[in-house]
């Protein structure tokens, strides 16, 4: 069976990446959808849960974990519940540390055969002080890996 990895930051670019892979894996005839989230200690997630409501530290860091569960569950029961995506295997895996290093690291577990990423697109500063995820992963994995830029109507 085909895995593919998607990587996921709750972002609207991340959807963009889960409706692409999962309509290019149901156009190749099914198989195994794995949305992977990978939680970065001491940071907050892309829209989402603010940490310094929170506290810090390890208090913060479980706080962050769960609420990624949880909208990682939610994304897991939106696809399963779309009739076009009856064919997939969708599940989940949520890891701490370096994203991309651990999207590669999951997708090597996994044999994927591909990982699809979001890409922002960033230039010039902003790409040399935030680095690209995307970029490291198209790098390192060990698999095809399909960026999905940002769209401009998203």
């Amino acid at each position: 069976m085909r895995t593919w990895i998607v990587a996921s930051d709750f972002s609207d670019l991340s959807r963009q990446a889960r409706v692409r892979a999962a309509s290019d894996l149901v156009a190749l005839g099914g198989g195994r959808l794995l949305f992977v989230h990978i939680h970065t200690p001491g940071t907050g997630l892309e829209g989402g849960l603010d940490l310094s409501m929170l506290g810090t530290g390890a208090d913060a860091d479980r706080a962050a974990m769960a609420d990624a569960e949880a909208r990682l569950a939610a994304e897991v029961a939106a696809l399963r519940s779309n009739p076009a995506y009856a064919t997939l295997d969708v599940d989940m895996k949520i890891e701490i540390g370096r994203p991309a290093d651990h999207v590669v690291e999951v997708a090597t577990r996994e044999h994927a055969e591909r990982i699809v990423v979001g890409s922002h697109g960033r230039r010039g500063i902003e790409r040399m002080l935030l680095g690209s995820v995307a970029e490291r992963i198209v790098r390192l994995a060990p698999c095809a890996v399909l960026v999905v830029k940002e769209s401009a109507g998203a």
